[in-house]
């Protein structure tokens, strides 16, 4: 088993009242994906009994899932007895994706309509951050397309039970099942991730909305190869003694100078006009 689960943004484009409970099944589905491989069995009555819905319902979940293209195909096997399992397979997802912790699908916590929600959230979260900006409930439920009542009984179940975080105008989901880095075999790209992510907690744990990842500066490319030319200096010790009072609205090339005294370039972005003869 994977220690993360992909989960495409495009499960933001279900639209039915129950997209919610889909959007749990479909992540619990891939939850069960080996590794190295775009298929996976869940039975049918385990689906049913994890969110507490009849069979019928789930074929519906499932039946909806298939029609989106979030499932490809649904094949039938047979194990020991007469019974048949669904297996399903599933797309390679090279971009426009985010991981979880199978520990999220686990978590009994909260509901699995819950759950749906935060991952729903997710898909909106500024890109490579686990937050949201949003000026009022009102705007947040337009974002989401979910109803305002609804968006006000979930936001509260979910504060009240320590799942997620608001200030600033930003909502910021659990950064232990919604993961800013995972290990997939490049140990500079995941340096650059716990890099970032020591930056992401330290502005947290000072109420400050932290930077998103620019993609036209190589800020992080700077500051992880800092880190990575002495293995002794620790990033987390170095922003509290470097950066006792982050400004509010502050940048990652603030930390670029503050971490390594260098300056980062910024690339402008070009459009080109190709004309095929």
């Amino acid at each position: 088993m994977s220690t993360f689960i992909q989960i495409p943004n495009r499960i933001n484009q279900l639209t039915k009242n129950s997209k919610l409970n889909e959007i749990f099944i479909y992540a619990a589905i891939r939850s069960q994906i080996k590794d190295n491989s775009y298929t996976a069995a869940y039975p049918q009555e385990q689906l049913a009994a994890l969110v507490n819905e009849t069979d019928r319902t789930i074929r519906t979940y499932i039946e909806t899932l298939e029609a989106s293209g979030l499932i490809i195909d649904i094949t039938k096997e047979y194990g020991i007895g007469e019974y048949a399992h669904n297996v399903y397979h599933f797309d390679y997802l090279d971009k426009e994706y985010f991981a979880i912790s199978p520990d999220f699908i686990k978590n009994e916590t909260i509901s699995s309509k819950l759950k749906g929600f935060l991952l729903l959230i997710k898909t909106h979260c500024v890109k490579g951050t686990n937050y949201i900006p949003f000026n009022s409930q009102a705007e947040l439920a337009s974002i989401l397309n979910i109803g305002k009542n609804q968006i006000s009984k979930y936001l509260k179940e979910l504060q009240d039970k320590g799942m997620i975080e608001i200030y600033d105008k930003t909502l910021f989901l659990p950064d232990e099942y919604f993961l800013l880095y995972w290990a997939n075999g490049d140990s500079y790209k995941e340096l650059k991730g716990k890099c970032y992510k020591a930056i992401y907690d330290y502005c947290k744990s000072q109420k400050v909305v932290p930077p998103y990842k620019a993609t036209n500066t190589n800020d992080m490319s700077i500051i992880a190869s800092a880190y990575l030319s002495d293995p002794r200096k620790d990033i987390t010790k170095d922003l509290i003694e470097r950066c006792p009072n982050l400004p509010k609205d502050v940048s990652l090339s603030y930390f670029t100078k503050a971490l390594t005294n260098k300056k980062a370039t910024t690339y402008d972005r070009k459009d080109y006009i190709f004309i095929l003869d």
